[in-house]
C-alpha cells in the first residue's frame, strides 16, 4: 500500500492488517511513522507487514518494492494506491515544477504502481487495484488545478484499466474520499471549514470510516470499474 505511513493510508493499512492481509507499508521520507504503522499491523492477529522506502515517481524504485513483496509472499493480491501530495497555487501563478511535482506523485506515481501490479496480477489471474482519487477530481476548488487534474485522471485510468484487466481476472476501482481531517487536510483550516459547510451533514469525512470502506471494497469479488464517492456533498 503506497503512502501508508500516516493519515488515511495508515488507517487503511492497519484495517487491512486487522482483516488478515499482509501489508507492505510504503513511505517516501518518514521511516519512523512507517515503523509505527508496521508495529500496529503486527499487533493484529494473523497479520504480516514490513516497511519499504520508495518514491513512487521512480519506476525503478517501484519495481524494487514489488520485487520484495514477491520475494516475501510470492504474489500480489491487492494494490492500494494512496500516495499523494497537495499544493495550493492558482494556475496563473503556478510554476512548472509545482505542476510536475503534484502530477508526478498523484498520477504518474500511481500509474507506475498500476503498471507493475497489473503485470504481476495478470500472471496469477487474480488481484485488485484500488486507486485513491479524491472528490476534488470532480468538484474543483481554487488553487488546486494540478491536484484536481491528477485525481480526475486517476479515476478515468481506473475505469480504463478495469476494462483492460478484467478478462485476466483483475479488478480495478477508484475511491474518491471527501475532505478528511488528516495532516494534509487540516493544513488549510479555511478549506476544511468550507468542506464541512458543503457537506450535507455539516461535517468532515471520517478517516477510520473511509479506511473501512476501502477494506470492504478490497474484499469484494464482483465490483470493478467503479468510481466510488465517499463523501457527503451532492
Amino acid at each position: 500500500m503506497t503512502g501508508s505511513s500516516r493519515g488515511l493510508g495508515r488507517a487503511t493499512a492497519i484495517e487491512l492488517g486487522r482483516r488478515g492481509w499482509r501489508v507492505c507499508v510504503n513511505f517516501r521520507r518518514n521511516a519512523a511513522a512507517a515503523a509505527e504503522t508496521v508495529r500496529a499491523i503486527l499487533g493484529c492477529e494473523a497479520a504480516d507487514a514490513f516497511a519499504f522506502e520508495a518514491d513512487v515517481c521512480s519506476r525503478a524504485a517501484v519495481g524494487d518494492m514489488f520485487a520484495e513483496c514477491i520475494r516475501r509472499w510470492g504474489a500480489i493480491d491487492l494494490l492500494v494506491n494512496n500516495a499523494g501530495i497537495a499544493r495550493a497555487s492558482l494556475l496563473p501563478n503556478m510554476t512548472e515544477s509545482e505542476w510536475d511535482e503534484v502530477i508526478g506523485v498523484d498520477f504518474t506515481g500511481a500509474l507506475n504502481c498500476c503498471r507493475e501490479a497489473a503485470r504481476l496480477m495478470m500472471q496469477t489471474g487474480r488481484g485488485h487495484i484500488i486507486n485513491i482519487s479524491s472528490i476534488a477530481g470532480l468538484c474543483g476548488r481554487a488553487g488546486q488545478s494540478h491536484y484536481a487534474a491528477a485525481k480526475g485522471a486517476l479515476a478515468g485510468l481506473s475505469q480504463q484499466l478495469a476494462a483492460e484487466l478484467g478478462p485476466a481476472g483483475v479488478r480495478v476501482n477508484a475511491v474518491l474520499p471527501g475532505y478528511l481531517p488528516t495532516d494534509m487536510g487540516l493544513a488549510s483550516p479555511d478549506a476544511a471549514r468550507q468542506a464541512a459547510e458543503e457537506h450535507c451533514l455539516g461535517r468532515l469525512g471520517d478517516v477510520d470510516e473511509t479506511a473501512r470502506f476501502i477494506a470492504d471494497l478490497a474484499e469484494m469479488q464482483s465490483v470493478t470499474g467503479q468510481v466510488l464517492r465517499v463523501d457527503g456533498r451532492i
